[in-house]
């Protein structure tokens, strides 16, 4: 897929940087150690592996911290120096006749931030079964009432989850948090539902968002809550 029309400028976090795959880097080999993380994956699997890899790499390369190889941790995610914080993200499909594929990665230094998450989804209707299993009963209404598609609130919800993760280092279900849009601003934020689930530390919470016929891309920011920041 050639490069789209997304206002990265909008989307992005203050300091961090973002790069999009080309259409060679969805099969252009990585280092031995990086093809060893997928050794026994499909063809499908490999290629948006490579992708989002090349893609970070070039994230990291803008953002001025070359690095080596990027395998993956425990938990499936990539494995980078403790002084920058990463995601990834990929989507592909066959359109017809036609493939479509994106990849994109976004990094930033770890100081200010303890994550952030980058989100890519073909903006696709869902079947309603699988929205409640998303969606909280406010957040249908919500998007109802503003006009915006569920692919929407499972991208959104993917990026909030990817941003929590260097911290919170678990899963959490899509249910256990509840999203309030901002449609006029393209903003988000967030709450966890269950006391049980929770982040670890106070955070200041930014959540950007874009959509288009074809694409929903959401990120989404933990950042380090000013006392926190300020005792370092």
């Amino acid at each position: 897929m050639t490069q789209l029309t997304i206002p990265w400028p909008t989307l992005l976090p203050a300091n961090a940087t973002f790069a999009q795959a080309t259409p060679e880097m969805w099969l252009l080999p990585l280092s031995s150690l990086e093809e060893a993380c997928i050794a026994n994956a499909v063809a499908k699997r490999k290629a948006e592996f490579r992708a989002g890899r090349h893609a970070l790499k070039l994230a990291l390369k803008h953002l001025g911290a070359n690095h080596g190889d990027i395998v993956v941790g425990h938990m499936r995610q990539p494995v980078v120096d403790p002084s920058l914080v990463v995601s990834i993200s990929h989507c592909q499909r066959n359109s017809g006749p036609q493939w479509q594929g994106f990849a994109g990665a976004i990094c930033a230094k770890a100081k200010p931030y303890y994550g952030v998450g980058l989100d890519i989804e073909f903006n696709t209707a869902l079947e309603p079964a699988l929205v409640a299993q998303i969606m909280t009963p406010a957040e249908q209404n919500q998007a109802a009432k503003l006009g915006l598609p569920a692919a929407l609130i499972f991208c959104i919800k993917e990026s909030i989850y990817k941003a929590c993760f260097n911290e919170m280092q678990c899963y959490f279900d899509f249910l256990d948090v509840e999203v309030t849009l901002r449609a006029e601003e393209n903003r988000f934020s967030f709450r966890f539902v269950h006391s049980k689930i929770g982040f670890p530390r106070p955070y200041d919470f930014e959540g950007r968002f874009f959509f288009n016929q074809l694409l929903c891309v959401s990120t989404a920011t933990m950042k380090k809550h000013s006392r926190e920041a300020g005792e370092e």
